[in-house]
């Protein structure tokens, strides 16, 4: 499979995941793709890995499963819309806002890229690894120095970047310009910058993989 086939996937009228991050109907997505690419999920979109880039689709909802005794099964899944409805639209807004600000080497870059065979639009991004990455056991343990100017920031900032991220992008990237990250995170209110959406990519730089924030 490669990136040009996905104009060619049909994606589920409902397309999200249940209360514990499965994809419900999730064969309905995964029989139309093949052994070649890898896939991975948050809460707001779904992502189809390629060895240079990543393709991300939005989630357009989520399921959750209502427990009542009169179900046969004892329960069923519903299905209710993103009130932001595509996460990855907020994305590529925050990507084009970074590059203005001149702060976009610090994000993995979203842009739009087409539609889907149903009408769905997908992203393309770049192909970065994500915190705990097995990629990542290069990664250089930051100075005692760095680690006490990202706490400082971190309180200064409020910010829910991790220490050791932070401490290691004030070396690659230096003061200022970690500066004018913070500053553009705050501006831009841009949150949920756990672990799980900040990484590195092949050379060593810190960079934030997911960052369209979470407005449910």
């Amino acid at each position: 499979m490669t990136i040009n086939d996905v104009a060619n996937l049909i994606i589920p009228e409902q397309f999200g995941c249940g209360n514990s991050m499965e994809i419900i109907d999730g064969d309905a997505i995964f029989e139309q793709l093949d052994d070649s690419v890898d896939t991975a999920w948050g809460v707001s979109k779904f992502v189809i890995l390629f060895d240079d880039a990543v393709v991300k689709i939005p989630f357009n909802g989520s399921f959750f499963y209502d427990e009542d005794d009169d179900y046969e099964d004892g329960g069923e899944y519903t299905f209710g819309e993103f009130y932001n409805k595509n996460y990855c639209e907020i994305e590529a807004a925050v990507y084009a806002d970074a590059v203005a600000a001149g702060v976009e080497l610090f994000f993995a870059s979203t842009k739009f890229a087409g539609m889907t065979k149903d009408n769905t639009p997908y992203y393309i991004s770049e192909r970065v690894y994500d915190f705990y990455d097995d990629n990542n056991d290069e990664i250089k343990t930051p100075s005692k120095d760095s680690r006490e100017k990202a706490e400082q920031a971190r309180d200064i900032f409020d910010s829910e970047l991790d220490e050791v991220w932070l401490a290691l992008a004030y070396e690659w990237y230096g003061d200022a310009a970690v500066q004018q990250l913070l500053n553009f995170i705050k501006e831009e209110h841009i949150s949920d910058l756990h672990s799980g959406n900040i990484g590195f990519r092949k050379n060593g730089a810190p960079v934030i993989l997911d960052y369209s924030s979470y407005l449910e």
